[in-house]
């Protein structure tokens, strides 16, 4: 089991990966069976391609964008991140 450090180092490394275009690094970071809610997406969830597939599409639009987290909430493995995009 994760603790709430380990799990926010995971998160902070996919943002760093995120904000330096090495989207590829999501695939060491994100489980096989990954899922995210998103209430954008059809059906209101995307798995590990459609996260990597809607990242590049948002840093082709905003290239002068970071993702940071601001804070976040963590009890046993489960982490809830709340996160801003600021330009660099």
């Amino acid at each position: 089991m994760s603790t709430p450090d380990e799990l926010l180092a995971v998160i902070r490394r996919g943002y760093e990966a995120w904000n330096t275009g090495q989207l590829e690094i999501l695939e060491e970071l994100l489980a096989p069976d990954f899922r995210a809610h998103d209430p954008t997406a059809p059906g209101g969830i995307v798995d590990r391609s459609a996260v990597r597939e809607i990242l590049s599409d948002i840093r082709i639009a905003f290239p002068d964008v970071r993702r940071e987290v601001c804070d976040y909430v963590a009890q046993g493995d489960k982490i809830a991140v709340r996160w801003s995009f600021r330009r660099r």
